[in-house]
């Protein structure tokens, strides 16, 4: 049997006990009683790339004579996370291919280093630009698609108008040298083109050929389709290609 003294002394173990678990159960759920200790999230770097086409323009391409559109692409990568970012990888793919590489030797968190470059595509094309960004913490990327459609209707910028005049374009020499070679020898040059035009290309409205009230052609293209409408058949046939070629 136990004595009275050792009931006693385990009667006030087991009183003390369920005061002490009752305060803890207590300052458990009033939490404004413990400090706090405010979470420190993991330092690490975390990138951000930001790619978009901010203008554009059309020329011509010197080796083929037809009209290109030229690009301006920005693009940008930021650190947003709360460690510097080291040795920041940047590569520049079009259409999956390596177009540009280069370095940040280092970007500190918050900070956004930007660049840009300038790409051509052929008319009625698009390429996709891809700009991806990586270092030991982080890595991203972002797509772009660069490209335009030629303007198939009049337009009132003498720049875009002499795109359709294509006096030095493949097809079209290709085709001017066997009219003139094939032509009867006293017959004028301009004269064998403008009967061959005459001959070959059929008159064709441009809702007919194209489903549209107005669609202008580059020459090649009417040579392959041997179809065209009035400035198809005049501001851009093979005799005002000869002619290009004779006096400018």
């Amino acid at each position: 049997m136990f004595s009275r003294k050792a009931i006693l002394l385990f009667a006030a173990i087991a009183v003390g006990a369920l005061v002490i678990g009752l305060v803890i159960q207590f300052q458990l759920r009033d939490g404004d009683n413990f400090p706090q200790i405010p979470f420190q999230p993991p330092r690490k770097a975390a990138l951000k790339v930001s790619a978009y086409v901010s203008a554009g323009y059309w020329t011509r391409n010197d080796n083929t004579d037809l009209p290109d559109y030229v690009s301006n692409i920005q693009y940008s990568v930021s650190n947003i996370g709360n460690a510097n970012a080291a040795d920041v990888n940047v590569t520049v793919y079009v259409d999956g291919n390596l177009y540009t590489t280069s370095v940040i030797p280092s970007l500190v968190a918050s900070q956004t280093n930007a660049s840009s470059f300038s790409m051509s595509t052929t008319y009625d094309s698009t390429s996709s630009v891809l700009v991806q960004a990586s270092c030991k913490d982080s890595a991203d990327s972002q797509a772009v698609s660069v490209g335009s459609s030629l303007p198939r209707y009049w337009s009132d910028d003498p720049d875009i108008v002499k795109l359709y005049v294509t006096p030095k374009e493949a097809n079209l020499v290709s085709m001017k040298d066997a009219i003139i070679r094939s032509k009867f020898f006293l017959s004028p040059n301009w004269m064998a083109l403008r009967d061959w035009v005459g001959n070959n290309i059929k008159y064709k409205y441009d809702n007919e050929t194209h489903g549209v009230n107005d669609y202008w052609q580059l020459p090649k293209e009417t040579l392959e389709l041997r179809t065209g409408d009035c400035e198809d058949c005049n501001s851009a046939m093979l005799f005002v290609a000869y002619r290009w070629l004779v006096f400018q």
